[in-house]
């Protein structure tokens, strides 16, 4: 089924066909609609994805650094507490057991004759497990098929564009919408940031890919979708990882930021959770951290709290170490900027010679105090130490 969007760049709703699942009766059907959202900006998916559809695009990604992970590997110790972390259960209320099994918008999804096409999907997960952000409060917000920017695309050790890496265009981007940040981060971005910044529409240091797939739609091109957005959000952040460490001005003590990058590959069906990160040699690994079947109750409702754990983690702990980092590179721009400001003041005039009297014997002569600064030698240590 063809896609079609409006004027605002959002999908325009479309009933999907019911459908009955594992023998539950099939007359109960729904639609499902989205509203967009305030603080996104969506946009026609990109024609140009006949890449990433390649049966050797995965092979061709491993070429250029970018790999995903056999299961039986071993992952570093801080990637593993960060999954345990966001894997715990939630306080807050949520959807029970019944109210999934009574969602008919979601046993549509699971697909038919017919088919479910991507946009469903996309508009019902956007409604029911990817919260909106509060436009005034949130410091996160996401993007809607907008293309990550092309200095994103990681390079090979010698500045060389890791050409294989196809342009990646996330179905849903979480990062840091512009106006949270303080004045003088603000300042900073505009003067010096452009590398952080992650799309057109401002969203910087982004920390979660998502990609849909609809009826028919390969879950591993969604995957392979992911890697490479993966590979750029990490390519961001490491970028401010080294900027505060060439920073003159960086205590010391200043942690790393958490360079790790969580990505959703899901359809109808299946949701499938994976985390990123770079390895020490400049090189993008990807772990696999659980598949979900999200038409089961239980996997549906643990699925929705690895989610909202996964903003959560990007709205207070990321969020905090990426300020703490720009309030570093904030400061140092401005002590720039007055070091520079003081190289461009003009050189101050020569002072008056002192006026010169001749002693009463011995034609002696003396310098005439400074008033009220002692003699004239005082004067001249003083303006030393000036």
């Amino acid at each position: 089924m063809d896609r079609r969007f409006d004027n605002d760049g959002c999908a325009i709703q479309q009933a999907p066909s019911s459908s009955g699942r594992r023998g539950r009766a099939s007359s109960r059907g729904g639609s499902s609609s989205v509203a967009c959202s305030a603080t996104t900006t969506s946009a026609p998916p990109s024609s140009s994805r006949s890449q990433v559809e390649n049966i050797t695009y995965r092979d061709t990604l491993k070429r250029e650094g970018v790999v995903l992970l056999p299961r039986t590997t071993d992952i570093p110790r801080a990637i593993t507490e960060l999954v345990e972390r966001v894997g715990r259960r939630r306080s807050s209320p949520g959807p029970s057991v019944r109210d999934v099994l009574a969602d008919t918008d979601l046993e549509a999804l699971e697909g038919g004759s017919t088919g479910t096409p991507e946009s469903l999907v996309q508009q019902y997960f956007q409604r029911k497990v990817f919260p909106p952000s509060d436009a005034g409060k949130d410091p996160i917000e996401f993007s809607v098929q907008l293309p990550i920017l092309s200095h994103a695309i990681p390079r090979t050790p010698d500045g060389l564009s890791r050409k294989g890496i196809s342009v990646p265009v996330p179905d849903l981007l979480y990062g840091y919408k512009f106006a949270s940040f303080a004045i003088q981060q603000q300042n900073y971005l505009e003067d010096k940031g452009y590398g952080l910044q992650a799309t057109t529409y401002q969203l910087y240091l982004p920390f979660l890919v998502v990609e849909f797939k609809g009826e028919g739609g390969v879950l591993r091109v969604a995957t392979n979708q992911c890697l490479g957005g993966s590979a750029c959000c990490i390519n961001i952040i490491e970028r401010l990882n080294q900027l505060v460490h060439n920073c003159p001005s960086a205590p010391a003590s200043l942690p790393t930021l958490d360079g790790a990058v969580f990505s959703i590959a899901m359809d109808g069906n299946l949701a499938r959770l994976l985390v990123s990160w770079q390895r020490e040699d400049g090189g993008y690994d990807t772990a696999r951290v659980r598949d979900f079947a999200v038409q089961e109750p239980e996997q549906y409702i643990a699925f929705r709290a690895y989610v909202l754990n996964i903003i959560d983690w990007g709205r207070k702990q990321r969020w905090q170490q990426v300020c703490a980092a720009l309030d570093i590179l904030a400061e140092e721009r401005l002590r720039e900027a007055a070091a520079g400001l003081k190289a461009r003041d003009p050189p101050s005039p020569p002072q008056r010679p002192d006026s010169i009297t001749s002693g009463d014997s011995g034609g002696k002569r003396q310098r005439n105090a400074h008033p009220g600064l002692g003699t004239g030698s005082e004067y001249g240590r003083i303006g030393v130490a000036l």
